[in-house]
């Protein structure tokens, strides 16, 4: 991460235990809703489905997010690779996405990180 933004979010609190996070919000304070009323956690990760908003108030089905597996890793920042030691992974969490669509594991390394690839 570019130092003058860890300074300005250390503003914010501890950035390196999960009590303030950037970076990837998928699961955290991002949702995506599809025009059938899908709710999703990120426009990227079309496939984690959390509810219906036709069949369940929006509020209910994402207070229930963290009952789905993978949600709740996502959460913990549970991951594999380098991502799951990374000193960073609460202010990044690498591309959850690009981990995926790239190396067929939701947890894994961000193909694309730019630390990693630096210290390869």
């Amino acid at each position: 991460m570019d130092k003058r933004i860890i300074k300005k979010l250390k503003k914010f609190g501890d950035i390196t235990t999960g009590k303030v996070i950037s970076g990837c919000t998928a699961g955290f304070n991002m949702a995506h809703i599809h025009a059938d009323g899908r709710v999703g956690i990120c426009t990227f990760l079309p496939n984690i489905i959390l509810g219906d908003i036709f069949k369940e108030p929006f509020s209910q089905i994402w207070e229930n997010r963290i009952k789905i597996p993978e949600v709740a890793r996502l959460v913990k920042r549970e991951f594999n690779g380098y991502c799951k030691t990374c000193p960073d992974k609460f202010i990044c969490g690498g591309c959850r996405a690009r981990a995926l669509a790239l190396d067929h594991d939701l947890f894994g390394s961000d193909p694309y990180c730019w630390k990693h690839t630096e210290t390869q």
